[in-house]
């Protein structure tokens, strides 16, 4: 009988609004502090500053010795000082041997992490010609640069992907790595996602009117699962994640912050609002993590929920936990750190995973920033709001409900050890 492989997390590092580092990050989330201010870099359509979540006083230089720096994505640079923190966080010393390297993969994902380049160098095509461009900033258009960079500045040979699912990236590019660790062999893996904000997102996102205060008599404010809810506040930035086979883990002696016990992943293919308003998907990936971690809904002690402050997004989530949890859903503790932290696209649910780690870690479940009261379609759940709460937790669901259709769950849990 093939022996069952287990899966935990050594490490972790976070380019976040809050700045550089995993403290940083923890204490402004943990303590109900917003992220979000008025914009340095980008203008509305209307010329308007709005708030974004942007990572400020951000240099790589700071962080990592590197040359070429000039043609890298800001997307590249998160990930790679990212990585380096997730490295250091698990005490594994870089670049890579030989049987480390062959040993260890990348899979990180980003949506629109080189939109911006890919922009400039259309917009140097058509200024210049094909022979004005600049060859050297060609490789770097691609979402998969992103992967491929931490591979080559750390010594990474294993696998090596890029995986791009919306705001369910990080966690499907987590569950990527977790999956070739047990299925493949190999001992460690890299994982997660990095997002980087440009002028023409913005602007597509206020054309769209999904940006929060861009509809009238909408305040600006990101507040999930509240009634003034009206839309999302975009941010960026990276966190990754060193995934590793227990067994390997426990002979180096490293820190374990948590196991990876289920994943459940569906796509709804009837998304004309942009979401599911049945939240089939949503039911279908949360039921699929609980039957692949082998428990029930009564075993979970804290929900961290995908809520982005979109009005019908919100409420899909919330009829989904409903249905999943049923009368348990009054009791269990949920809550969403976008109101804290923006919306990062992909990044959004490694960010969502950092946030559970930590509360496994410190035994505290972090608030929903800006939650006053529900509308109708809200009602029903047990919204953590105005003050973290100290609480032991042992699993944790972490949703990934996004705008297309796609749908990721996934469940942690606290190390007990071996047995």
């Amino acid at each position: 009988m093939k022996k069952k492989i287990r899966v935990v997390i050594s490490g972790v590092g976070i380019v976040s609004p809050f700045g550089v580092g995993n403290k940083v990050f923890w204490n402004g989330i943990k303590s109900g502090k917003s992220s979000m201010s008025r914009t340095l870099k980008f203008s509305s359509l209307m010329k308007k500053k709005m708030k974004t979540g942007e990572v400020k006083d951000f240099d790589i230089k700071d962080h990592l010795q590197l040359k070429g720096l000039r043609h890298l994505s800001k997307s590249t640079e998160f990930a790679l000082v990212a990585s380096k923190l997730a490295l250091d966080d698990g005490k594994v010393a870089y670049p890579l041997n030989k049987r480390a390297s062959e040993s260890c993969g990348v899979a990180l994902g980003t949506v629109n992490g080189t939109l911006k380049d890919i922009l400039s160098l259309h917009h140097e095509i058509l200024v210049e010609g094909p022979r004005g461009i600049n060859p050297f900033a060609f490789p770097n258009i691609s979402p998969n640069s992103v992967p491929s960079h931490v591979s080559m500045k750390f010594n990474i040979t294993g696998f090596n992907a890029c995986v791009i699912s919306e705001a369910s990236t990080g966690m499907d590019a987590v569950f990527y790595a977790a999956n070739m660790i047990k299925e493949h062999g190999y001992k460690m893996g890299l994982s997660g996602a990095s997002e980087s904000l440009c002028q023409e997102i913005f602007d597509s996102g206020y054309a769209l009117r999904t940006l929060a205060g861009t509809l009238p008599g909408t305040k600006e404010i990101s507040c999930p699962y509240d009634a003034r809810r009206n839309g999302v506040i975009m941010s960026e930035g990276c966190s990754v994640f060193l995934l590793e086979e227990m067994e390997h883990a426990l002979k180096r002696k490293a820190t374990i912050y948590a196991e990876i016990k289920g994943f459940g992943a569906s796509f709804d293919c009837r998304t004309k609002k942009g979401y599911c308003p049945d939240a089939k998907g949503a039911i279908v990936s949360m039921q699929k993590a609980l039957d692949d971690a082998g428990c029930s809904p009564g075993d979970i002690d804290f929900i961290m929920g995908s809520a982005t402050s979109r009005r019908g997004s919100d409420r899909t989530e919330v009829l989904a936990v409903k249905r999943v949890f049923e009368e348990k859903a009054k009791e269990v503790p949920i809550t969403s750190i976008k109101g804290a932290l923006g919306y990062s696209f992909g990044a959004s649910s490694s960010f969502d995973i950092a946030a559970a780690l930590f509360s496994l870690k410190s035994s505290t479940i972090p608030p929903t920033l800006n939650y006053r009261s529900s509308d109708a379609g809200c009602q029903g759940l047990n919204i953590v709001s105005k003050n973290a709460v100290k609480k032991k937790v042992n699993k944790v669901l972490i949703n990934s409900f996004s705008t297309g259709g796609f749908n990721s769950a996934l469940i942690i849990e606290r190390f007990r050890g071996k047995k």
